[in-house]
């Protein structure tokens, strides 16, 4: 993918540290800011408290310096997109070997 991701809040389906190793495993990397090379921000659920109104500082981060905000489904898309084409890469591969 080639993408640097930066993850903020709760996600659903993961572990951040899970879905971290999955961003690694498909050639991408992770951040642990908002920095200026960070492509995305994975926002999952923020807590909402009386002082805060669930606006976490890397959201803040990523809204100044336009990083894209995903949510974790549109992240999920993301890297069934980036499974599939691997997965069409392998095949071809090993069709072209076997002949």
């Amino acid at each position: 993918m080639n993408e640097v991701f930066v993850f903020t809040g709760t996600l659903d389906c993961f572990t951040r540290k899970q879905a971290q190793q999955l961003v690694l495993a498909l050639g991408s990397r992770v951040q642990q800011s908002v920095t200026k090379e960070t492509t995305y921000l994975v926002a999952g659920k923020q807590p909402v408290t009386l002082f805060d109104f669930g606006e976490s500082l890397k959201r803040k981060q990523a809204l100044k310096k336009q990083v894209k905000i995903i949510s974790e489904e549109t992240f999920l898309r993301l890297c069934i997109e980036q499974l599939s084409k691997y997965q069409k890469i392998e095949s071809e591969r090993k069709f072209t070997h076997d002949k």
